[in-house]
């Protein structure tokens, strides 16, 4: 069973000391979410893991260097 959680605009759920996500705006069926986590967490969307599970990078995804060198993806949000 999933936990489910009830949540206002500017309210936040922690996953873990290293993940927040908020609750950004509320309109509609649509929900605006803010995600901060570790960089080396993959963040991606269900429907994009899906349909670029063949290797492929998904779209607005590129590789970044962070400030150890090491190389993750960075997202870029589609409000």
């Amino acid at each position: 069973m999933a936990l489910i959680l009830s949540r206002k605009p500017r309210q936040d759920i922690r996953i873990g000391p290293d993940t927040r996500i908020r609750v950004l705006a509320v309109s509609g069926e649509e929900v605006l979410l803010g995600i901060e986590a570790r960089p080396e967490t993959r963040i991606i969307r269900q429907e994009l893991e899906e349909a670029y599970s063949g290797g492929r990078p998904a779209p607005g995804t590129y590789p970044r260097k962070s400030s150890q060198g090491r190389e993750h993806e960075d997202l870029t949000a589609d409000a």
